[in-house]
């Protein structure tokens, strides 16, 4: 039987997706602010695609950055900004 190699990528860790989700928002002109938070979860509870969710003003409510990861190709799913209330 001959060798197989298989390419197995290592997943996205939370430090790499707070630069890559801080560079996107810099990319887009969004305001970056501390504290930053970053959720792992699962598309089903236990199970399922693994996803990194960074938000920054952690919080607070308004002034967010929240840019969502699939784990483990480090795929952008979702990256939104929230300005805050219209007051």
């Amino acid at each position: 039987m001959a060798d197989m190699a298989f390419e197995v990528k290592k997943a996205m860790t939370r430090d790499q997706a707070i630069r890559k989700a801080r560079a996107i928002a810099m990319e887009r002109g969004w305001r970056w602010r501390e504290p930053v938070c970053v959720a792992e979860r699962r598309d089903m509870v236990s199970f399922g695609r693994r996803r990194l969710e960074v938000w920054t003003n952690a919080g607070s409510i308004g002034a967010n950055v929240r840019v969502v990861f699939d784990a483990q190709t480090g795929k952008v799913l979702r990256a939104v900004w929230y300005p805050g209330s219209l007051k």
